[in-house]
């Protein structure tokens, strides 16, 4: 929902500082995945991110984070999907 206020025409592209003030504030993540020195967060972001104009594709992210298969990615040596 607070993407939805920052992206008032519906396209489910927001700028990355505003996904990450969303992240920031509601997150449940641990601090050092927050800053921006190429952690892991950041690496997973830049997957969704169109690089011309700084635009994460929120939707899509949302859809594979629902997708994903955690009981899988924490059995040893998997992947669980995507992400």
């Amino acid at each position: 929902m607070d993407l939805l206020t920052v992206d008032s025409d519906r396209k489910y592209y927001v700028e990355y500082k505003d996904l990450m003030k969303v992240i920031d504030r509601r997150g449940k993540i641990p601090e050092y995945l927050k800053h921006e020195s190429g952690d892991l967060l950041h690496e997973v972001l830049g997957a969704y991110t169109d690089h011309t104009n700084g635009h994460v594709d929120y939707r899509s992210l949302i859809e594979d984070i629902r997708d994903f298969n955690y009981e899988q990615a924490n059995q040893k040596g998997g992947t669980g999907g995507d992400l």
